[in-house]
């Protein structure tokens, strides 16, 4: 068994005097948390706000290289036209020739 404490009619004694002087002390002010209701769309569209202003410059940065891009491209593409037209004129000249050497073995062979 415990010895020394306060006893039950004590702690009760003790409760009745804290309740009791609990009006005289100074309250202390708590801070409220004021919540205003929104919405889930005004949500949605602050949080797209805030990420837009924040990948701005990354998003012009890749449509700028994207640019660029897309002009080299069209440059290899023009250039790869015209060494096709220019190989493909070589080509049917070269099968030209071929083909009148060709012509030329079998008449003389049939002479």
């Amino acid at each position: 068994m415990f010895t020394g404490g306060a006893s039950k009619p004590d702690v009760a004694r003790m409760h009745k005097e804290a309740n009791a002087a609990a009006p005289a002390r100074k309250k202390r002010k708590r801070k409220s948390i004021i919540q205003t209701p929104t919405d889930g769309a005004s949500d949605v569209e602050r949080v797209a706000s805030l990420l837009d202003e924040k990948i701005k410059g990354d998003i012009d940065r890749v449509e700028g290289k994207v640019d660029e891009l897309h002009d080299s491209f069209s440059q290899l593409q023009d250039v790869v036209k015209k060494h096709i037209s220019e190989n493909l004129f070589k080509w049917l000249a070269l099968q030209l020739s071929y083909k009148k050497i060709l012509d030329s073995f079998v008449s003389l062979s049939g002479q």
